[in-house]
């Protein structure tokens, strides 16, 4: 079995790094996929359209 030593943590077995790996990982899939995340992004993408259609309406 393999192993990772390290003087903070100590020693652990690659499958324990893997579970905190995976964990890590599902962690930050869950924050990506939040609702209020998404909520978010529209807001700014709507302000960013707002912003592009006054810059444009001025150049005219």
């Amino acid at each position: 079995m393999a192993t990772v030593t390290n003087e903070r943590f100590g020693t652990q077995t690659l499958e324990h790094v893997r579970s905190d790996v995976a964990r890590i990982a599902w962690s930050v899939m869950k924050a990506l996929g939040s609702l209020k995340i998404a909520v978010v992004m529209f807001a700014l993408g709507t302000l960013m359209l707002f912003i592009g259609t006054l810059a444009q309406d001025e150049q005219t």
